[in-house]
């Protein structure tokens, strides 16, 4: 599964996130816009650097689908 950022003014994508074996249920820019927070039908969610995309770290031991994730307000967790 993927998950795109656009760039909204020019209607382009920006970078393509890409690793999950299944496909992408929710994805969010981190507070700082740094990072982007992906989750997955294939139970793990994933985070990535926003410029560059690539993967940092994948969260995993979701006994399921994953439907949406989220940052806390700091940007120091994640839900």
């Amino acid at each position: 599964g993927t998950a795109k950022l656009w760039n909204v003014a020019l209607g382009t994508c920006v970078r393509t996130f890409e690793a999950h074996g299944l496909g992408v249920t929710s994805a969010t820019l981190s507070p700082d816009g740094a990072s982007v927070l992906t989750a997955s039908l294939d139970s793990t969610a994933k985070l990535w650097h926003a410029k560059s995309g690539q993967c940092l770290r994948t969260l995993q031991g979701h006994g399921g689908a994953i439907l949406f994730a989220a940052f806390s307000q700091d940007g120091e967790q994640v839900l």
